[in-house]
């Protein structure tokens, strides 16, 4: 029988060997642990003999591995968690392959793919050996009652034996241990309680604990081969649960090894005789109105006692155990919240009966009643309070009384689980015919991304540092949610952590997809070990079921038809599984089923997509790109009622910095030509989308299609770095009309949608709002301008160029909204002489406004105005108290700071096409003598600053972890230094700033990752700027970096670029820097 337990993390000695700077952190759940020493040793089973004695082979090398431990000629030190070929890439400086960066060029294709070489030569030993005397184990658990010790391979690919000691952990030596052909399947943990471990003398010194485990992990049974379409060749979805894109996809290359290895978390620890695992909370009859719950505590108890003389578990005895209960233990500081629990002790407990060797027994605490308790949101509608509480078992005698005090009382095992309180509801809005999310009673437009992986190699699998770095970055662009995809993995219990702190919400899809599971390829009797698929299933639930950012479950990524798709045994057994142990997170059968038949009820949506650029005016239309492909009849699905959009991408550019950090300058230098055409293979192998959008995709004719390329839309590029910036322009302007447009019909089209994907696995030339560097692009700043632009932010429609007013939750606006606003267009003069020339002005008297609406601004036609491209503002702000004022909605054009919202959009004639041409700005681009030059200055904004330092943070709204910079486009001086009154009033267009480190051999690198509160702006003449950057405090790959200060860079599509430094982060009184120019 497999036991499911709640586990806790372990921090490596070994994180740091191989890794550089990417080091695991700790979790809230961190308890005692043993550090293991970990290598990875060659399979020596010779594979042309036949497979029982291969086998036998294998057996005899677990054997010796696990008595006398790794050896220096077959074996080489590794990382866990890390998959073999992580391992090997880091191996003796990248040698084993001749390279140590499987992303740079086409080195992956290089990686003998398992498909060629078979599954023998992905078949390796792992050993851990761990040495601990008696004094050490005592003095770490504090108590000598904990001696026996408890294994858990929290996930694994694919299958594994073990050895310990030269003993094979198998249930006739070890009891309670599962059966050797249940270890495999990848999304499920396995625990081996090991028993009391003998000791091993040693000539040399006293008494000591000397330990070798060896783990054999075999690849999955059908690995399938590269290329053939998503999945490759499918087979892969056969072994489910397994994570299907490693066998590659139109976005990723196949991993070789498949991600075989222990590529999650391994823990040994030793506890009494008493194992905890699993505790949860249910949260019951909450009041939001009153603050007020019924929680009901309860934790799962397996007993691991045996009898000494012959290590046999007692099966007619028991005994007695106290189960404490602590409910105010621990929290994160920053998160914790105030409400208390009504019991007035400072623990709760519960008596129970436990038979020898008896696995799940459960301890279930009665109700405790909270009152005034902090509750649960997404960051985007309050704060996300956290609780947490402790469990504790010690054994007693059945008649005793429970301790006065758990001081100095030793216990047996200990556990934690942390919560939020919330009530999450989905409902059918018949309105949409779709599902819309309510959190406590508070309706959420679900504005989120989609996930895959930190790696592709799964070298983050588990690393909280990172998860905080990309998960910040999601929660900075305004994101409020994230879809876990169905052919990636069951993300990690670090990830769901990492949410709940900062308020993201999570749809979690279960490991299947129509691509691989019949719908378009595979089969729908996949996967073929339906047992093993709902253990994955049920241990996952229980993993995870605590964690309130987790909101809903998908049966799998665009399956259909529901009847068979998933199979009725595997849909059956999923509603079975959760109802027993996770009925209040909701289900959804599919992402994605099909418009004919489409059922709000089984699946989020009947169409996903679309996957490429498209025009801006495009994006207002409803359902933006989408075709109907069913049965040929290429129809546009533009009066389709798709409420709740769980997928539309776009293709996705990083900076030049970043490019050339996978890509040979030589590669990049060959960028694709005018609508995408003569694609250089490297960019191919890193699934290259193009940026040209077609208007008619399914049109006969090419030049009925509609063409537009949005990057040679701005001039053709003359080399790499032009393009790159194009991308960045392009990039901007795709994701913040995405973004605004839905955000536009929320509640009349639109209940959600989700990007494809936020974030890439791997370094991607499709899908990514920031690369996988975690480096920032232009779809950051487009997303970030849409969604953080002001709780208040008034919009344009790109199509009919009307105005209107989005309001954020209420939690934004700070409550109900009481003020009335006012939105002002201005538009200017962009390039060429005149730049900077005010062209048109109207200001809207808009009013009183509600929470969580849209307000569509009557009579805001704003007319085309200007010669080639003119720059438009839509600037948001609060009215005059004074209602009688006939200057009420005054307001200057060039104290942006000012406003609630500043939204701006570079636009050329409507009028006379509906096709944009930016190619004005290329040329002005190309006039460099015609760069703006920028006043600059920066700080950091500390606790204890100067009048003018703080002053300046306080206006840019920059917090005490960030650096302010500000920006000021001067007004130009005569060659005598009095005023210019016919001063060139050339606006700074597409300013882009980067926070590096300077090296002693003066290369500069950005520093990652780096929050930023703007990109891509422009500043008139006159006008100030500020950006707000918070560099996060795990530093990517810093490990051959010396660095000897930090700069602020600043450049922009006619600006002069420019570095300030830096000073230093110090408490003193020291004025900005002042500006210098390279």
């Amino acid at each position: 029988m497999i036991i499911r337990r709640f586990f806790v993390s372990l921090t490596w000695h070994v994180c740091l060997l191989l890794l550089g700077s990417w080091t695991s952190s700790s979790s809230i759940s961190e308890s005692n642990n043993v550090p293991l020493r970990w290598n990875l040793c060659k399979n020596l089973a010779t594979t042309t003999n036949s497979s029982a004695n291969k086998a036998k082979e294998e057996e005899n090398q677990g054997r010796w591995l696990s008595t006398n431990g790794p050896n220096n000629d077959d074996c080489i030190p590794a990382t866990v968690p890390g998959t073999i070929l992580s391992n090997l890439l880091a191996a003796k400086n990248g040698t084993f392959f001749g390279f140590r960066d499987a992303y740079f060029e086409t080195n992956l294709q290089r990686i003998p793919d398992i498909a060629d070489t078979g599954r023998d030569a992905w078949t390796y030993f792992y050993v851990a050996t761990w040495n601990e005397t008696p004094s050490e184990i005592i003095e770490k658990d504090h108590t000598t009652s904990k001696k026996h010790a408890l294994l858990t391979l929290r996930s694994i690919n694919y299958q594994a034996e073990l050895w310990l000691d030269g003993i094979p952990v198998i249930p006739r030596h070890f009891p309670g241990v599962p059966e050797k052909s249940k270890v495999k399947g990848m999304f499920q943990r396995f625990v081996f309680p090991l028993g009391t471990l003998s000791s091993t003398s040693s000539t040399n010194g006293p008494l000591h604990h000397c330990h070798h485990l060896a783990i054999l992990v075999h690849p999955p049974y059908h690995p399938g081969r590269p290329g053939g379409g998503q999945g490759g060749s499918h087979e892969l979805a056969q072994d489910g649960p397994i994570s299907q894109f490693t066998g590659g996809w139109d976005w990723i290359q196949a991993t070789p090894d498949r991600n075989t290895g222990l590529w999650d978390k391994v823990f040994l620890k030793y506890t009494g005789s008493l194992h905890l695992h699993d505790p949860t909370v249910r949260i019951r009859n909450l009041d939001i109105e009153n603050q007020s719950a019924d929680l009901f505590f309860s934790v799962s108890i397996d007993s691991r006692q045996e009898v000494e003389n012959n290590g046999l578990i007692q099966g007619n005895s028991s005994c007695c155990a106290w189960v404490s209960l602590e409910y105010d233990v621990y929290a994160p500081k920053e998160k914790r919240a105030s409400g208390k629990l009504t019991s007035t002790s400072a623990a709760s407990f519960l008596k129970v009966a436990i038979p020898n060797g008896a696995s799940n027994i459960l301890a279930e605490f009665p109700a405790e009643t909270i009152t005034n308790a902090n509750l649960w949101y997404p960051h985007t509608h309050g704060q996300p309070a956290l609780y947490q509480a402790k469990f504790r078992i010690y054994k007693t005698s059945c008649d005793s009384r429970p301790p006065a005090t758990l001081h100095n009382v030793s216990t047996d095992d200990q556990t934690f689980v942390q919560f939020g309180i919330r009530k999450v509801e989905f409902t059918v809005n018949p309105r949409l015919n779709g599902l819309q999310l309510a959190v406590n009673n508070e309706r959420v437009f679900l504005q989120g991304g989609n996930w895959i992986a930190s790696d592709q190699f799964m070298r983050f699998a588990g690393d909280r540092a990172r998860y905080i770095a990309e998960i910040r970055l999601h929660k900075a662009m305004g994101l409020n949610m994230i879809r876990v995809w169905g052919g990636g993995i069951a993300e990690r219990p670090e990830f769901f952590e990492v949410c709940d702190e900062l308020g993201i919400l999570v749809l979690a899809d279960f490991w299947m997809s129509g691509d691989d599971n019949g719908r378009w390829a595979g089969s729908y009797g996949w996967p073929l070990d339906r047992s093993l698929y709902l253990d994955a299933v049920r241990d996952t639930a229980l993993l995870l079921r605590n964690h309130p950012s987790l909101i809903m479950y998908s049966a799998g990524n665009e399956l259909y038809p529901t009847d068979k798709n998933p199979p009725a045994e595997i849909r059956k057994g999923i509603e079975r599984e959760l109802q027993d142990v996770d009925p209040d997170t909701f289900l959804i059968l599919s992402t994605m089923t099909n418009t004919s038949d489409f059922n709000p009820n089984e699946s989020l949506c009947p169409k996903d997509g679309p996957y490429g650029m498209l025009e801006e005016a495009m994006f207002y239309e409803r359902n933006p790109g989408l075709w109907d492909w069913q049965n040929h009849s290429h129809a546009r699905l533009n009066e389709t009622k798709i409420a709740f959009q769980p997928e539309i991408g776009s293709a996705s550019f990083p900076t030049l910095r970043s490019l050339l950090r996978f890509m040979s300058s030589e590669s990049a230098e060959y960028f694709p030509g005018y609508q995408d055409t003569n694609v250089h293979p490297t960019w191919k192998y890193h699934n290259f989308l193009g940026f040209t959008s077609e208007r008619n995709p399914f049109a006969e004719d090419e030049n009925q299609k509609g063409k537009v390329d949005l990057i040679y839309q701005y001039g053709a590029p003359m080399n790499i770095s032009e393009y790159c910036l194009r991308a960045q322009l392009a990039q901007f302007t795709q994701f913040r009309s995405l973004f605004e447009s839905f955000k536009l019909r929320m509640w009349e089209w639109y209940s959600a949608v989700l990007f494809w994907k936020s974030q890439s696995p791997w370094p991607s030339l499709r899908g990514g709002l920031y690369d996988w560097y975690l480096d920032v692009t232009g779809g950051y700043y487009g997303v970030r301008a849409a969604l953080v632009g002001g709780s208040v932010h008034g919009q344009m429609n790109l199509a009919d160029h009307s105005l209107s007013v989005v309001v954020g939750s209420a939690h934004q606006v700070g409550g109900n909204v009481t003020a009335d606003y006012c939105v002002t267009v201005n538009a200017f003069a962009l390039p060429g002489p005149n730049s900077g020339t005010l062209l048109y002005s109207k200001t809207h008297f808009v009013g009183k406004l509600s929470s969580n609406t849209v307000t569509h601004i009557s009579n805001s036609t704003v007319p085309w105005v200007g010669k080639d491209v003119t720059l438009y503002r839509v600037q948001t702000f609060e009215a005059s108290t004074e209602k009688d004022s006939p200057l009420r909605c005054s307001s200057s054009i060039t104290r942006s700071r000012e406003t609630t919202s500043l939204a701006e959009y570079w636009l050329s004639d409507w009028t006379t096409t509906t096709t944009t041409n930016l190619k004005a700005l290329g040329v002005w681009r190309d006039d460099t003598s015609k760069q703006v030059k920028l006043k600059a200055r920066a700080a950091w904004c500390g606790k204890c600053l100067g009048d003018q330092v703080r002053g300046l943070c306080q206006s840019a709204g920059c917090s005490t972890s960030e650096i302010v910079l500000h920006l000021e486009n001067p007004k130009d001086k005569l060659s005598n230094g009095d005023d210019d009154d016919d001063y060139d009033s050339t606006i700074a267009f597409g300013v882009w700033t980067e926070l590096q480190w300077v090296c002693h051999d003066n290369r500069m690198k950005n520093v990652l990752p780096t929050l930023y509160s703007n990109g891509l702006f422009s500043i008139l003449k006159q006008e100030e700027r500020f950006v707000c950057m918070e560099p996060l405090s795990y530093q990517e790959q810093q490990t051959n970096i010396t660095a000897k200060r930090m700069q602020i860079s600043i450049s922009g599509w006619n600006v002069q670029t420019m570095t300030i430094p830096l000073p230093p982060q110090q408490c003193d009184e020291s004025v900005l820097m002042p500006q210098v120019v390279n």
